[in-house]
């Protein structure tokens, strides 16, 4: 099963998505709900290093306009996304994000499976806040803000900020 990750930075339009089943990122820059332009990084499975990287630029429907291979990138800007890319994939690998959310799902599944027959959960005074919180407990958690944060403070400390 693949898990994909949503990370959005709604102040620059600036998107990551990490794709656990074939360990890629994706780094681009979102307008209006659809890509203009990413780059999508591949990584070695035994060392978790970048093996490739390239840019994509999409169309107004959606699809690849053009790529950039990783050798005709320039130097310091393909330096400053690996930083970047490397930088989100350890914060999304640090902490089992993938596990809270499968767990998540499943107390949703089995909570609807055992203990609503019907509709009526709604109205049940007992169940439905039960039912409320478990939908609810990824907001507790804030999971993207988590990540941001923890990008934002890796970053200033690779920087020597404090």
């Amino acid at each position: 099963m693949e898990t994909l990750i949503w990370k959005e930075k709604k102040t620059d339009n600036n998107a990551f998505f990490y794709s656990s089943k074939y360990d890629r990122v994706l780094h681009g820059k979102i307008e209006k709900d659809s890509f203009v332009s990413a780059y999508v990084s591949f990584f070695e499975s035994d060392s978790g290093d970048i093996k490739n990287i390239v840019y994509c630029t999409f169309d107004k429907t959606g699809s690849v306009d053009n790529i950039i291979m990783q050798n005709d990138l320039k130097k310091e800007e393909r330096k400053r996304e690996e930083e970047e890319i490397i930088l989100f994939r350890n914060v999304i690998l640090e902490i089992d994000y993938f596990g809270i959310i499968y767990n998540r799902f499943h107390e949703i599944k089995d909570f609807l499976r055992d203990d609503v027959n019907s509709i009526e959960v709604l109205e049940d005074k007992d169940k439905f806040p039960l039912f409320m919180n478990l939908c609810s407990k990824h907001g507790e958690d804030n999971i993207f803000r988590s990540i941001e944060r923890k990008v934002f403070d890796k970053r200033k400390v690779s920087q020597g900020q404090k």
